[in-house]
């Protein structure tokens, strides 16, 4: 996955979210391979699951949950479309939920939203709550990710508020 052999079936990265209204969102996100059985041979749903975070341009970072699928792809995701969900944690005062869309290029994972980020999140990038408030139709949202480790992912933020990745 990403340009990198990985053995131990698992992928993160670090990057930023750009959207058509101006806002910025850093983001980290970790996935596994998630093999589960099929019966009946229907062999579709989710094949990768993992968690995630995001940062607003106001610095306010979200816990997600993360499910995806990667599709065609067996021993080389490169280039194959993939869609991953991302969800807030049980219990979470603020319900955000999105998917993004998009492929690995070697070792870039971009990304794009076709307009969905804007049901959870006001024009201005902070979080307003799943279905809550206006909605932004014509908005996108779209970036890159780049293997890293978690630890990197508060340069991301802090860069939301004007330092660089």
């Amino acid at each position: 996955m990403g340009g990198r052999w990985t053995p131990a079936l698992t992928w993160h990265g670090v990057g930023k979210l750009q959207s058509t209204s101006g806002a910025t969102y850093g983001l980290f996100m970790e996935v596994s391979v998630y093999l589960r059985h099929a019966r009946g041979g229907s062999g579709g749903g989710q094949n990768l699951q993992g968690r995630a975070k995001l940062c607003t341009p106001q610095g306010a970072i979200y816990p997600l949950t993360v499910d995806g699928y990667l599709k065609r792809a067996w021993l080389d995701a490169d280039g194959k479309p993939i869609t991953f969900y991302f969800y807030s944690l049980k219990g979470a005062n603020t319900r955000l939920n999105f998917e993004l869309l998009g492929a690995w290029h070697e070792q870039e994972l971009v990304l794009e939203d076709k307009g969905n980020m804007a049901m959870s999140f006001a024009p201005d990038g902070s979080a307003k709550g799943y279905l809550k408030g206006m909605n932004s139709p014509k908005e996108n949202t779209a970036g890159t990710l780049r293997y890293a480790s978690e630890p990197e992912f508060s340069s991301v933020c802090s860069s939301s508020n004007g330092n660089s990745f």
